[in-house]
């Protein structure tokens, strides 16, 4: 039985030990993700900030002037350009977020599997454990007893031997 319980012992703690590099492969994978979010809400910063300066640089070019449509048009087009890059740059900082949440969704879930093979490893060696105090014991008893049939048997017959002389004389 021990045997069966020291193998049983072995798988599990080979699960316990693949759960834990699951979390830690995931924990990796959620710094990363949280590093390509940051970058993207940098760059989308950093582009806001030229894009209204680049704006208010444009309109600041028409005010006071007489202008053509065609300039008008031309302005319009490249706030429209610089707005359209800001739409692109927060949508790749919002995919960065889900992205993010889903490795943090799976960090959560590994986690909780982890424990589940943590668990299960306390439980088997518990049982090991017991059963090795348990075998130890009977090893103890078992040699008492043999150590009393020796003692009975080197006893008896002394005890024969006095009573039978004690007794005649």
């Amino acid at each position: 039985m021990a045997l069966v319980l020291q193998k049983i012992l072995a798988v599990s703690d080979y699960r316990e030990a693949r759960a834990q590099a699951a979390v830690r492969e995931v924990q990796a994978a959620l710094v990363q993700a949280t590093r390509t979010h940051q970058t993207a809400e940098d760059r989308l910063c950093v582009f806001r900030e030229e894009a209204d300066r680049r704006e208010a640089e444009l309109l600041q070019g028409l005010v006071g002037k007489t202008v053509r449509i065609r300039e008008i048009s031309a302005v319009n087009s490249e706030i429209g350009e610089l707005r359209a890059n800001l739409k692109i740059l927060d949508e790749a900082v919002q995919k960065a977020e889900q992205a993010r949440v889903q490795v943090q969704d799976a960090l959560t879930e590994r986690k909780a599997a982890h424990s589940v093979a943590w668990r299960h490893q306390q439980k088997i060696t518990d049982l090991v454990q017991g059963e090795a105090l348990r075998s130890a014991r009977q090893g103890e008893r078992r040699e008492e007893s043999e150590v009393g049939e020796v003692m009975d048997g080197a006893i008896s017959p002394e005890r024969s031997t006095d009573r039978a002389g004690g007794g005649n004389v």
